[in-house]
């Protein structure tokens, strides 16, 4: 049927698709396949650095697969940059409070 001619389409086409991670994405497409299903505008800039003020230049088609993997690995790139920042600003800007002893009083 109908279905079976999909996933044969998309195996040929998209086979990123039927990656373990990705099947309940693949399965979604065969059953409706709607735009935002198969395809998702991605920054090329992210908008984390900068690309959400860039214009339509900024922007490219990427399957629905592709553009997980991409936001994956810009949300890993974020974490990373906020562990550096906050690593680098450790002990900046803050006094160490001074303990009592019993020298002091």
């Amino acid at each position: 049927g109908a279905l079976q001619q999909r996933e044969a389409l998309l195996k040929r086409l998209a086979p990123q698709f039927f990656e373990r991670s990705f099947r309940p994405l693949a399965r979604r497409l065969i059953e409706q396949p709607l735009e935002g299903y198969a395809w998702q505008v991605d920054h090329i800039v992210p908008v984390f650095r900068g690309g959400g003020q860039l214009g339509l230049d900024n922007f490219r088609t990427l399957c629905v697969v592709c553009h997980s993997k991409v936001t994956r690995q810009q949300a890993k790139d974020r974490a990373r940059a906020r562990r550096a920042a906050a690593g680098a600003g450790a002990g900046q800007g803050r006094k160490r409070r001074r303990t009592l002893s019993s020298e002091d009083s």
